[in-house]
């Protein structure tokens, strides 16, 4: 029987691994703070609204 390293993940660990490493810079990743988050949430919903608001008056003007 082959004995394992200690430590050893696996091939499939290992590859996830590799495959989710980040190799943007610090400053890349670090753009995408809270702040940056929350204006975007804000954004959305303003947009949201504003075609929540369209299709009220369009049903409005053309079926009631």
């Amino acid at each position: 029987m082959k004995k394992v390293k200690e430590g050893s993940n696996g091939v499939l660990k290992d590859m996830w691994i590799a495959f989710r490493k980040d190799d943007r810079p610090h400053w890349a990743v670090m753009a995408d703070d809270s702040m940056n988050k929350v204006l975007k949430t804000a954004v959305y919903c303003v947009f949201g609204y504003g075609a929540y608001m369209v299709i009220v008056e369009l049903w409005q003007k053309f079926f009631v």
